[in-house]
């Protein structure tokens, strides 16, 4: 049976312009189309929003659901059982879907904790945006991205990466990340230096291009950028150093962006509950002012950027997309290009051909928010309805829109307000 949904606004993913005067037209988990809401037939149901704004689900193309956002995030994951520790990500999971987020790609957990979540979701067990995970890191003997017991895989190789990889995917992977650098966060962490070879890393892409899979790079350092692009890999993480050269062979690649600008934002100016040692502040405060940089050099040579938090990260709460968004208009994206960064270019990111647009034929996972998040990205706290597949998951601002306004931030929720 169609249904149609009428608002303010629709934003459709696609267009440059907010539509008015438009209504959303579903029939079950599909999208009908977009009409001119005077011009529905008599037989067609329709919810009005009011002075709402229609738009496609969000995607967070950088989420790591095993942690909390506390200022230890991983501090828990070092200490409690699997079982605890997906508990507690299909709690976080779902309470992204009811804040509209849609779609996540998730970065990195213990091995076989998010396939599992992913197989609870699609056997109808856990309530759960789509998730597209790399199951666990790699990174090479000794490198960053490795906690005994804990996170990672080390690859030293070529033979050895093409096992490796192989073997993510038997074990429930989407896409394979790769650790090309250190990061700034870890006190002593050096980011001058690639961590992967050229070889290990084409290793890796030859051998997921085979099997029709992508390569993400946590690349922060002008050598790991360069190493990555030379590779051929198809997304590049934080990209903090880029150059004007780099973003244009990027762009002539199809490489994206996804520059994380959250955690370097957090990092540069920390909570108080935030301690950090001199060299990482230092460190951060430089990687900020690059961060904006390199979201300014990749616009400027037509770089496809997409929005990720890095939510669960120190003293980033899940469900930070609409943060994010600010920041990338911070950074000289113009607000449609930034909504559309966290739906349409995500989607593309995430290799999701029916998400990310209001488009006939598409999967009906569907936002509404209270007034205008063109001109008021706090609108996207407003949640108003969360359709998924055409499913009502939220119907007006459930308990975790509302508790994530009030500002928490130990990721069990939504926290959008919090400083940290």
């Amino acid at each position: 049976m169609k249904h149609a949904y009428r608002a303010a606004r629709i934003i459709d993913g696609v267009s440059e312009q907010a539509l008015a005067g438009h209504a959303l037209l579903l029939e079950g988990s599909r999208i009908v189309g977009i009409a001119r809401a005077a011009e529905l037939g008599s037989d067609v149901p329709v919810t009005d929003l009011g002075d709402c704004t229609l738009l496609p689900g969000l995607i967070d193309s950088h989420v790591h659901l095993v942690d909390d956002g506390s200022p230890r995030p991983r501090g828990l994951v070092e200490t409690e059982s699997r079982g605890m520790t997906l508990l507690r990500s299909a709690q976080r999971a779902s309470n992204s879907l009811r804040a509209g987020v849609t779609a996540l790609r998730d970065m990195g957990a213990p091995t076989g904790v998010i396939p599992t979540l992913k197989d609870a979701a699609r056997a109808g067990v856990a309530e759960s945006p789509t998730i597209v995970c790399c199951d666990t890191q790699l990174t090479i003997t000794g490198g960053y991205g490795r906690r005994e017991n804990v996170l990672g895989r080390e690859v030293d190789g070529a033979d050895d990466m093409r096992k490796t990889v192989r073997k993510l995917f038997k074990d429930g992977a989407d896409f394979v990340k790769l650790m090309a650098s250190g990061q700034v966060s870890n006190a002593g962490a050096g980011l001058e230096a690639a961590q992967f070879t050229l070889q290990e890393m084409q290793a890796a892409v030859d051998e997921a291009h085979r099997f029709g899979r992508k390569v993400a790079v946590h690349a922060v350092g002008l050598k790991s950028i360069e190493v990555s692009v030379a590779a051929g890999v198809d997304c590049i993480e934080h990209g903090n150093f880029l150059t004007e050269a780099l973003a244009a062979r990027m762009a002539e690649c199809g490489i994206f962006l996804v520059p994380t600008l959250l955690p370097y934002r957090v990092l540069a100016d920390p909570p108080a509950e935030l301690v950090l040692p001199d060299d990482v502040r230092r460190k951060s405060q430089v990687a900020w002012e690059k961060s904006l940089e390199a979201v300014r050099l990749a616009r400027a040579a037509g770089v496809a950027i997409g929005a990720g938090t890095d939510s669960g990260g120190p003293c980033i709460a899940h469900n930070s997309v609409a943060r994010e968004i600010a920041l990338l208009i911070e950074a000289g994206l113009p607000a449609m290009q930034a909504v559309q960064s966290a739906t349409r270019i995500n989607a593309q990111i995430l290799g999701l051909d029916d998400a990310g647009t209001l488009q006939a034929g598409k999967t009906a996972d569907v936002l509404a928010v209270d007034g205008d998040p063109l001109r008021d990205p706090d609108a996207f706290t407003r949640v108003r309805l969360v359709l998924k597949a055409g499913r009502v998951v939220t119907g007006a601002p459930a308990a975790a829109a509302r508790d994530g306004a009030q500002g928490r931030y130990l990721g069990e929720e939504s926290s959008f307000s919090c400083r940290c």
